[in-house]
């Protein structure tokens, strides 16, 4: 038996792994070290794993990881230049947002992506043009 932090049991597991939204059933996930790793069936799970915590949610539906569904990830590139300003939007980014040349804002997107990633974010919708 491999002792892990934690088991979650629930009937209904959307991963975002691979196509679609990566549902699963029957499903334990296994939390060890602190982070998900990995997703077995039930019975798997009996029989190999041990846990700190099982945590069992007969009536619900896990989305593992954060879902951040509205972010401009390129303006991060001028996080915190308007924070003192009324109206901010119309006068503390929108000078800004009117001169960022292209290149600033991959570095932007890539510096927003970056934390998400970093702070356990698994899913983003960005609303920023140019995000292929």
């Amino acid at each position: 038996m491999h002792k892990v932090d934690m088991l979650v049991s629930a009937p209904h597991f959307f991963t975002m792994e691979g196509n679609g939204v990566g549902y699963k059933n029957n499903t334990v996930m296994v939390i060890k070290d602190g982070k998900i790793y990995d997703f077995v069936d039930a019975e798997t799970a009996r029989s190999t794993f041990t846990a700190i915590q099982n945590l069992s949610l007969d009536h619900h539906a896990i989305f593992p990881g954060f879902i951040d569904a509205h972010m401009h990830t390129s303006i991060c590139i001028v996080r915190g230049l308007a924070q003192d300003t009324n109206n901010w939007m119309m006068y503390g980014l929108q000078p800004f947002d009117n001169v960022i040349k292209p290149e600033h804002k991959d570095a932007g997107s890539k510096l927003g992506i970056i934390e998400g990633v970093m702070s356990g974010t698994t899913t983003f919708g960005d609303f920023e043009q140019g995000m292929d």
